[in-house]
């Protein structure tokens, strides 16, 4: 969120959390200028690049899912979809 603030020149901003059978799903979108999505995998000098990438990297982590939907002039659409975790016989 704090990169729509800073980054996108959005108007608006949505923040959906759903729980849809056994997953998690964040969706975050926005009607900014977007940006081209290669740029996920560019780094600076400094070896630092978008924290969307680290972003991805948790949701794989916890077997999850992140999908990015961007374009210049076009606004992003950011999901993120994690497993969550069954509780079984928790009176054992």
């Amino acid at each position: 969120m704090s990169n729509v603030i800073r980054h996108s020149h959005a108007s608006n901003m949505q923040v959906r959390l759903i729980q849809q059978d056994n997953r998690l799903i964040l969706q975050l979108s926005d009607d900014g200028c977007g940006f081209d999505a290669d740029m996920l995998w560019i780094t600076d000098d400094s070896g630092k690049g978008l924290g969307l990438r680290g972003i991805q990297e948790r949701a794989g982590i916890l077997g999850g899912t992140f999908d990015l939907q961007t374009a210049p002039e076009h606004g992003t659409i950011i999901t993120i979809a994690v497993p969550l975790l069954r509780q079984e016989n928790a009176h054992e």
